[in-house]
């Protein structure tokens, strides 16, 4: 299972390679495992909607940064730098403070984003060569929320 505090970048340079190495000294290749999730997923019904929910995403993601093990999550990417700021902040408990750390192409890099429509295939480029299942940790709202999860999984499987 991949940690939703997770990037491309990151699976394909560090977790596939760390993945293949275990795999083979087990006398099995990368294709005898099951490679679960896809960083964190950003959903809803139209673009406002996605915009509003990357705030809640960069909280979360300001809230695993905060953490010097996810370093190197980060430093991947070279924004390790981030990672004391976010710490010393979390210490104070000025949690409301530390989102604003995080930036837009930081959150395009954790999380795939898209309305209904798009994200299904989204998910597929993204992580189509990489996981056999994708975890959907999405709450619905409404009951037109869970149909349209339906349809989300329905593309997934196709």
């Amino acid at each position: 299972v991949l940690h939703s505090f997770n990037t491309l970048k990151y699976t394909q340079e560090v977790v596939l390679p760390s993945l293949e190495e275990g795999a083979r000294r087990a006398g099995r290749s990368l294709a005898d495992i099951a490679v679960s999730g896809g960083g964190f997923v950003i959903v809803g019904r139209d673009r406002e909607e996605v915009e509003r929910k990357r705030q809640a995403v960069k909280e979360n993601i300001a809230f695993y940064a905060s953490t010097r093990t996810y370093k190197p999550v980060l430093d991947i990417h070279g924004w390790g730098e981030v990672v004391e700021p976010l710490h010393q902040l979390s210490l104070k408990g000025q949690w409301s403070q530390m989102a604003a750390l995080i930036t837009d192409e930081m959150v395009d890099a954790f999380a795939t984003c898209g309305t209904y429509d798009e994200i299904a295939p989204l998910l597929n480029k993204r992580y189509g060569g990489i996981s056999t299942s994708v975890n959907l940790p999405l709450a619905t709202a409404a009951p037109v929320d869970e149909a349209m999860l339906k349809e989300i999984v329905q593309d997934l499987h196709r």
